[in-house]
């Protein structure tokens, strides 16, 4: 798939980012060089590579919409709670490497690391 047929598809599935449309050719191609399997073309692989170029446009690009596609909580889990004047006690989330921790911090990442994990990982390139 092109660059530009990977953008109008893209862009259908999150019209959101028509603003940064300029930046997700970007993002695509260094997607492909990040994560070898998205470069097998099929159309499994390239709705994972719209969430990875997702989150990585709501990280860099869009900052401020990096709180509304995190979970609320960071992903923690909540040990205690109150009704009576409102109280919730949170406890970290397990960090289970830095790439998980990124990757969480929006609901995108969230999905590509579900999708990394129904393909049996992934090789990193740095």
């Amino acid at each position: 798939m092109t660059s530009e047929e990977f953008k109008l598809y893209f862009l259908k599935r999150f019209p959101k980012f028509e603003i940064v449309q300029d930046k997700i050719d970007t993002y695509y191609n260094q997607s492909l060089c990040r994560f070898p399997v998205l470069k097998i073309d099929n159309c499994y692989n390239t709705d994972a590579a719209c969430l990875a170029v997702a989150h990585y446009l709501v990280v860099y690009e869009m900052p401020e919409d990096a709180t509304a596609g995190s979970s609320g909580n960071g992903g923690g889990i909540i040990n205690s709670a109150s009704v009576g004047d409102v109280s919730v006690g949170m406890q970290a989330k397990p960090i289970n490497d830095m790439f998980e921790d990124f990757m969480a911090s929006t609901v995108y990442g969230r999905d590509f690391l579900a999708w990394l994990a129904s393909v049996g990982g992934i090789t990193l390139i740095n």
